[in-house]
């Protein structure tokens, strides 16, 4: 490999991964672990192999490879979209620029609906499902539930599609929210919406994930507005919404579900403490 002016010449995969390190120091939280994921990926390799194999060499089309992808890191491009896999739960998911990347925040979606149905039958929606992961998780941990993944974006369904090919108790539907579902059909229905307001600053850190499934209008609520009271008449009477919101927003979305008629609604936090979850029912008739 001829190293760019300021590059250190380098020659085993200790050296590359060393010199790498250097130039993602200031840029990533975890320079080595990022540096040992992307020469991973290029080898095809778990990163506990470098550990004894630190002193083999590289090719010069495997160097070359990785350059771009350190390049692209180094420009503050998610590792996530330069491996093109991310862990979610207890698998990995393919992931593409037209999804968002899945948050370990998110996992929180995944431990309230788990903790109040058993594997007992029944219909569950995930609005805004992207890479897929809420829907496919959902239909690994109960094989009876009938899963159903919806998004406007048939590039974002394809990556679903593939992340889901194991499951046969899933399906995937194009389309707006709740648009085209049965009144009262559904069990559950889930959504980790976009809700950052559109001239929120930091959009700008996520600049390489779709603008379409972060920002949702001046105050980050609109998708709110249209799901709430969608997903009430879709729901059956004792159904349950799930829905993730941004770290201000558990006030606002809590007096929203309120006024749309729903019940026993209820306030969760994230694993770093920040509001991030409601949960509430849709009231049995009396």
């Amino acid at each position: 490999m001829h190293p760019e002016p300021g590059r250190p010449m380098v020659n085993n995969i200790e050296q590359v991964l060393a010199a790498s390190k250097k130039q993602l120091a200031g840029i990533s939280e975890s320079p080595l672990l990022d540096c040992q994921l992307m020469l991973g990926h290029i080898l095809g390799k778990e990163r506990e192999w470098f550990y004894i194999h630190g002193d083999e060499g590289l090719s010069e089309a495997h160097l070359l490879a990785f350059q771009k992808l350190l390049d692209r890191r180094t420009l503050g491009e998610p590792l996530a979209y330069l491996t093109g896999t991310r862990s979610f739960w207890n698998r990995d998911f393919q992931v593409t620029p037209a999804t968002l990347i899945p948050r370990p925040d998110t996992e929180l979606l995944i431990e309230t609906i788990l903790d109040q149905r058993d594997n007992a039958p029944c219909n569950v929606l995930d609005l805004g499902t992207g890479s897929g992961a809420i829907a496919i998780t959902l239909a690994a941990e109960r094989p009876d539930w009938r899963v159903t993944g919806v998004d406007f974006s048939a590039e974002a369904l394809n990556t679903a599609i593939t992340n889901g090919r194991d499951l046969s108790n899933i399906e995937w539907r194009q389309g707006n929210w709740c648009d085209g579902i049965a009144s009262q059909s559904v069990d559950i229905i889930v959504s980790n919406p976009p809700y950052i307001a559109e001239t929120d600053p930091h959009l700008l850190d996520l600049e390489f994930e779709p603008r379409t499934a972060l920002a949702a209008g001046s105050d980050g609520m609109d998708c709110f507005r249209d799901i709430v009271p969608a997903s009430y008449y879709c729901l059956v009477p004792g159904g349950l919404l799930i829905l993730e919101h941004g770290y201000d927003q558990q006030e606002a979305v809590m007096a929203l579900l309120s006024t749309s008629g729903y019940a026993d609604i209820k306030a969760l936090k994230d694993l770093t403490g920040n509001p991030r979850v409601v949960l509430a029912t849709k009231p049995k008739a009396e």
